[in-house]
C-alpha cells in the first residue's frame, strides 16, 4: 500500500511542478495570472500530457484508454514516426489558420492551429468519426507524414487506410447491431464478454511474444519480435463463452 500511495505522490508531484511551470511560462510571456483564473483554468486543466489527476481525485488516462492494445501500440507507432520525422529532419512544427491537415514544405510542416483540432475536429470525430471527410483528410494526412520514418510497419498496418480506417465502433456494428439501435441485455452482455475475452487474448501475445527468447542475431540488430494480435478469436454478439 505504501508504494501504491508513493506513486500518487509522483503524480500529485509532478503536476503541481507543471503547475508552477505553467504560470512560469505565463509570467515570462507578460500574461497575468488573473486571466487564467478568468477563463475557468485551475490545476488540472495545466496538466495537457495524457495520464492526469481529475477534479474527482481519480487517475484519467486520456483520449486512447478505451482502445484494445494493438490499436494503443498502432497509433504510439505512427506518433512515433512522426516525431522521428521532425527530429531528423529537423522541421518547424507550426501551427497555422486554415490549415486542416499536416502540411510539409521544405523545412516548415504546418499544422492545424488547436482549437481547430479540439473543436471542429474532434466533433467530427465524435459524429461521423472516420466516414467524415475531415477526418479521412487529416489521417491521412498524419500517415503519410510519419511513413518514412516507421520502424513498426506491421503495427501501423493494423489501423487500415484511407478509406478503410479501422475503430472499435466500426468492429461492433459489424456485429449485426446497426446505429441508434437499442442493445437488448443479453447482446450488451456479450459485447463484454466478447472484448474482455480479446483484451485477454491480446494480452497473453503480447506478454509471450515480450517473454520469447530472440536469436542472437535480432538481438545483434536490436529487431523485436512483433506477432500478429489482430486475428484474436472473437464470438458473435448472441454467442456464449
Amino acid at each position: 500500500m505504501s508504494a501504491y500511495a508513493n506513486r500518487v505522490e509522483d503524480l500529485v508531484d509532478q503536476q503541481s511542478a507543471r503547475y508552477r511551470a505553467w504560470f512560469a511560462a505565463m509570467d515570462l510571456a507578460g500574461v497575468e495570472r488573473r486571466l487564467f483564473a478568468w477563463t475557468g483554468g485551475n490545476l488540472h486543466r495545466a496538466s495537457w500530457n495524457p495520464v492526469r489527476l481529475s477534479h474527482h481525485g481519480t487517475v484519467e488516462i486520456r483520449s486512447m484508454d478505451s482502445n484494445y492494445p494493438e490499436m494503443v501500440l498502432a497509433v504510439c507507432a505512427l506518433i512515433c514516426g512522426a516525431a522521428e520525422r521532425v527530429r531528423r529532419e529537423h522541421l518547424e512544427v507550426r501551427p497555422s489558420r486554415g490549415v486542416c491537415t499536416l502540411e510539409p514544405d521544405g523545412d516548415l510542416v504546418r499544422v492545424p492551429i488547436f482549437s481547430y483540432l479540439n473543436g471542429e475536429l474532434l466533433a467530427a470525430a465524435v459524429t461521423p468519426g472516420v466516414k467524415d471527410h475531415r477526418i479521412q483528410s487529416y489521417l491521412d494526412s498524419f500517415v503519410s507524414f510519419a511513413s518514412p520514418y516507421q520502424e513498426e510497419p506491421e503495427l501501423v498496418e493494423l489501423l487500415g487506410s484511407s478509406g478503410t480506417y479501422k475503430t472499435t465502433e466500426s468492429e461492433v456494428l459489424t456485429s449485426g447491431l446497426t446505429m441508434g439501435a437499442s442493445v437488448i441485455r443479453g447482446q450488451g452482455l456479450s459485447l463484454v464478454r466478447e472484448s474482455c475475452f480479446r483484451l485477454n487474448e491480446q494480452v497473453s501475445s503480447l506478454r509471450r511474444s515480450y517473454d520469447e527468447p530472440q536469436s542472437e542475431d535480432a538481438r545483434d540488430q536490436g529487431v523485436a519480435n512483433v506477432v500478429s494480435i489482430r486475428d484474436s478469436p472473437t464470438i458473435s454478439a448472441g454467442g456464449e463463452l
